[in-house]
């Protein structure tokens, strides 16, 4: 666009005038075209009662479209109206006007220019396309507007008669180009998001990850754009073929498109389309933009950190390895942009350089770390698993049950930043083959995860310490070690360990007890609480527990949640939540909170009586065994 194409005011172009002086391009921060039939209907309603008699045949209005002189020259940037420009090209395509789809083009979704391009296919032969030629389109609301226009009932009578109008349509149709000032919007992409959602205020913000993608990706081939699309999705395994879009977010497959394939339905009744739509899509995330629907389910799969969280761990990798500063800190995503603003400055083969990095960073997570898979309303830990044919399934193979154990108690005793992964993922530079339960142990007992006073503390105690890991202390992760270790020995069939076990109370939920142990889940929304209350109510003896309440012996891992419910109820009492817990949900472990809690409730058959000072003492000395056991074992453990 030439500079003396511009004016203060908006200048109306009709269809012709339109697309032979410009070329449009959609930013990132657009919404995906997304009129339906109720907009499809009253744009050709209006069409139809204009352009109907002589007397209106003059210009009809479709809107203003909002326009960023790019700072290169060549498309403008379409800051609002590609709802109405994306109309106005599916509309040449059905009335024959001969527009060039490659006028509009889209920064970040490539599907959907292919799309546009493909609707002028179906019509490039002239005469009109059945519906099966347009079930080839691959985007539904494209596809939508011309099976709208062709559908008896519909559309089809008000395009009949728009057809005799054509070329006056052509003529008269006239869009308003209005171009915003070069400052503060040629440079600032926030403030042309911020300008789109003041026109549109249905729409969300631009997140700043989202801003930090165009800074990241500007100048570099479309390669990177993919590769950065495609590791930001945690909603499904990650993978990346070179020349092909098919792999990253933002595909979509109308569901006419599976309905053609010659394979049988993967499913049955009811659900065998389902089924189907869901494995061709292979992005569950995605399944909302399908014909039939949503069908609930919206995220299956996240990562075990939020994609900023991901780059700011990306960010310290490169910081080391590029600008040699080897202890940068991880950072907080709300400062995402600040933290990044030296990287965004370099040139485009150091951002290149980042971008690999985050392909590498994401390869290591889908194939060595655990994510999270919701079911039934509840989150459960799994890896991903490549098939024979290739295909990439959720799961837990036995021997990998000890490292999904081991790792989901890292993240769920970890803050939100999940600075464990970071570690791992030296080790696993380190020595790739080795990696795994054992150099994840190692990596927890002698690099800087565990906090070192209560390390010595714990090795050097012959009894346990009052004042280690007491109440009020930051000592989370202590107790989730600790509950891993416990259920480590108990599906190791220890006689001797599960002997702690043993209480007569117990008897009648022996086998409630050893499945909800094996299928012990470790949660993140737990604190450390007191088995004995912190109240003295139900003591056996006035002031018993006044220097015994907050000692290691008396704390366990409880859900905020439940300790509200549990509140200051007595041991017995506590004992009998507990049981119901045991009853509702051993088979999926989900409703246990803490292994640990199981070994004092024994000790004491769930008894007030019997859970005493002194008894939580000598529980606390058996799980110091337990800690000093597993810190003691130096180097790789066998």
């Amino acid at each position: 666009m030439t500079e003396n194409k511009f004016f203060s005011q908006p200048r109306g172009y009709n269809v012709e005038e339109l697309f032979s002086s410009f070329s449009f391009e959609v930013p990132i921060y657009q919404r995906v075209f997304a009129w339906g039939d109720e907009q499809f209907e009253r744009l050709f309603k209006d069409l139809s009662e204009h352009f109907r008699s002589a007397e209106r045949n003059g210009r009809y209005h479709l809107g203003i479209i909002t326009v960023v002189r790019p700072e290169t020259g060549g498309r403008l940037i379409l800051v609002d109206g590609q709802q109405r420009l994306t109309c106005v090209l599916l509309l040449g395509a059905l009335l024959g006007w001969n527009l060039d789809p490659t006028k509009l083009s889209y920064a970040a979704r490539p599907a959907d220019r292919k799309a546009l391009e493909d609707v002028y296919a179906v019509f490039e032969k002239g005469g009109t396309p059945s519906l099966d030629g347009i079930s080839k389109v691959g985007n539904a609301a494209m596809a939508g507007f011309l099976r709208f226009a062709l559908t008896p009932g519909k559309g089809l009578e008000m395009f009949e008669a728009l057809k005799g109008k054509s070329d006056t349509i052509k003529e008269q149709l006239t869009l308003m180009v209005s171009c915003l000032p070069d400052e503060p919007y040629r440079k600032d992409i926030f403030e042309q998001n911020r300008y789109f959602e003041k026109m549109n205020n249905g729409g969300k913000q631009l997140e700043p990850h989202e801003i930090l993608k165009v800074q990241m990706c500007k100048g570099l081939d479309g390669l990177c754009l993919r590769t950065w699309n495609s590791v930001s999705d945690f909603g499904r395994f990650s993978k990346l073929e070179e020349g092909s879009d098919d792999s990253f977010a933002g595909e979509r497959h109308p569901l006419s498109s599976v309905l053609e394939e010659e394979c049988p339905p993967a499913g049955n009744g009811e659900n065998a389309l389902l089924v189907r739509v869901y494995e061709h899509c292979q992005d569950k995330n995605q399944l909302r933009h399908y014909e039939i629907g949503t069908e609930g389910k919206d995220d299956l799969r996240k990562g075990l950190v939020s994609f900023p969280t991901f780059l700011l761990h990306v960010r310290v990798l490169f910081m080391k390895k590029h600008m040699g500063r080897a202890d940068e800190p991880i950072g907080d995503e709300s400062r995402l942009l600040d933290l990044f603003r030296e990287l965004t400055a370099l040139p485009p083969e150091q951002r290149r350089a980042f971008i690999d990095m985050m392909w590498e960073y994401r390869k290591f997570l889908d194939a060595e770390i655990v994510h999270l898979v919701s079911a039934e309303n509840e989150s459960q830990y799994s890896f991903y698993v490549r098939e024979s044919d290739g295909t990439v399934r959720d799961a837990v193979p036995d021997e990998k049950k000890a490292l999904m154990q081991f790792q989901s108690m890292l993240y769920a005793s970890s803050g939100p930043d999940q600075k464990w992964l970071l570690d791992a993922y030296g080790t696993y530079r380190d020595n790739p083959e080795a990696f795994g339960l054992e150099s994840l142990k190692h990596l927890l007992k002698t690099g800087g995860m565990l906090d070192t006073q209560a390390k010595a503390c714990i090795l050097e105690s012959k009894e346990w310490p009052d004042r280690c890991l007491a109440y009020g202390t930051e000592n989370r992760r202590w107790f989730a070690l600790l509950d891993y270790l416990l259920w480590e020995k108990f599906c190791r069939n220890d006689d001797g360990f599960r002997r702690l076990l043993e209480c007569g109370k117990f008897d009648s939920c022996k086998s409630e007890i050893s499945s909800a142990i094996r299928n012990y889940v470790f949660r993140r929304n737990r604190s450390v609480e007191h088995l004995h209350a912190q109240t003295d109510t139900h003591a056996t003896a006035p002031g018993e527990w006044d220097n015994g309440k907050d000692i290691f012996g008396n704390l366990a891992l409880i859900s905020a949640g439940r300790n509200s419910e549990y509140g200051n109820l007595s041991v017995g009492g506590k004992y009998d939540r507990v049981v119901k817990l045991l009853q509702d949900g051993s088979d999926t472990g989900s409703r246990i909170e803490s292994i640990k809690l199981l070994f004092m409730l024994a000790k004491c058959n769930g008894e007030d009586d019997k859970w005493t000072v002194g008894k939580a003492r000598r529980h606390a000395n058996e799980m110091l065994v337990v800690l000093q056991d597993f810190l003691r074992q130096t180097g790789q453990d066998t």
